[in-house]
């Protein structure tokens, strides 16, 4: 398993095919608040790719990145 950090996910529509290639995200981060709804309501209704993702509902700028020290990869949408 491959460690990752997706930035601005907005629906989750990269980190699923990311998670189709093999990596995990550490955390999923994203400002619009019904992008982080579509995700959590995804995790509820079973969605196996989803279910385990660490959603972030909160802007990039104050995020301190040091505690994902060790992820191969950090996705972005924009």
């Amino acid at each position: 398993m491959m460690r990752s950090i997706e930035l601005f996910a907005g629906a989750g529509g990269l980190g699923i095919g990311l998670h189709q290639a093999g990596f995990r995200p550490v955390s999923v981060i994203e400002l619009n608040a019904y992008c982080c709804d579509t995700i959590r309501e995804n995790q509820e209704r079973g969605i196996t790719t989803v279910e385990n993702w660490p959603v972030a509902h909160c802007d990039v700028r104050t995020v301190d990145f040091n505690q994902f020290e060790g992820c191969v990869l950090i996705a972005t949408e924009k």
